[in-house]
């Protein structure tokens, strides 16, 4: 396991600093937009942090925090971004940890607190302390809605390096205190699909769920006289229906485009969904947009020719 700490080399800590000329040509620099503040007292070079998406920027806040608050156990969303578990929506304004229940949850500057017991399963990762990533998956789980906790459940048991089976979550989840969390949890556990391939395939069968439709079987194989079609993500035997989830990322990752450019997947998916529709199926097609919005993914199966419980 990685507790390399070279980022540390990155960040200003500007309570360090013992000389006042020093903060004083610091925050002036930062008034500049040489520097940007990621919590109070830490700051970052501007043409580093320009550069970092959006779950970097959270891991660099929780850096930050470490800087400040070297004992923090970082738990929930944070967590699973730490652990690259990916994150569909929820609160990512400040970095998430866990302390004791006796503690309180007050949120202290520039950290959220959740006083749910730290668990003994705490790790040590790029220099932070985080939950492991089944007290992880089950504290989002017990604490977020199912559109936040099924992708990263699904993530959690599809990931082989993580080492999570159902059983280890349910585990995990006999230690959280509230009894609305838990059964919250237990229901997610049971829901989630290492199946699943794809964040954007997970947030859609929640939706799926929420709006009645029968359950669908996950990573079908298609052939046809020429052979292997492909494994779709979604597929209703009952009503012949396929459903495709298209994420933008989709035609990037390296694994799915094997060498092709976006153009040739675009065009090779093209061909892909016409030998399916040549041997009978309907095929519906979304994206984020509609993954997101619950009207607009019944409007598209419905139209694909499935019809709600």
């Amino acid at each position: 396991m990685d507790d390399s700490t070279e980022w540390i080399d990155d960040y200003i800590v500007s309570p360090a600093l013992r000389n006042p000329g020093e903060r004083a040509a610091l925050y002036r620099a930062a008034a500049r937009g040489r520097f940007v503040r990621v919590v109070r007292g830490v700051y970052l070079p501007t043409d580093r942090w320009d550069e970092l998406s959006f779950e970097q920027r959270h891991l660099s806040r929780m850096r930050a925090t470490h800087l400040i608050y070297p004992g923090t156990v970082f738990s929930h969303l944070s967590a699973a971004i730490a652990w690259g578990i990916p994150v569909v929506g929820g609160d990512l304004t400040l970095p998430h940890s866990v302390v004791g229940v006796a503690s309180g949850g007050r949120s202290i500057t520039g950290l959220r607190r959740h006083a749910v017991g730290v668990p003994r399963d705490v790790r040590r990762l790029g220099g932070l302390s985080l939950t492991s990533p089944e007290s992880t998956a089950v504290q989002v789980a017990s604490g977020f809605p199912p559109e936040v906790s099924v992708p990263v459940l699904d993530a959690v048991l599809r990931q082989p390096r993580f080492g999570v089976d159902r059983d280890r979550l349910n585990l995990a989840a006999e230690t959280i205190p509230s009894s609305s969390g838990a059964s919250r949890c237990r229901w997610a556990i049971e829901f989630a699909d290492p199946s699943a391939g794809s964040p954007g395939e997970s947030l859609s069968r929640v939706g799926i769920h929420r709006l009645g439709f029968p359950r669908p079987v996950l990573q079908q194989r298609f052939v046809d006289a020429s052979g292997l079609i492909g494994v779709v993500d979604f597929w209703w035997p009952d009503h012949d229906v396929i459903g495709e989830f298209d994420g933008v990322g989709k035609y990037l990752r390296e694994e799915f485009a094997a060498g092709r450019t976006p153009a040739e997947v675009v065009l090779d998916e093209k061909r892909r969904e016409n030998r399916l529709r040549a041997i009978g199926p309907r095929v519906a097609r979304w994206g984020w947009e509609v993954a997101r919005e619950r009207a607009a993914l019944r409007r598209t199966l419905v139209a694909a020719g499935l019809r709600a419980r």
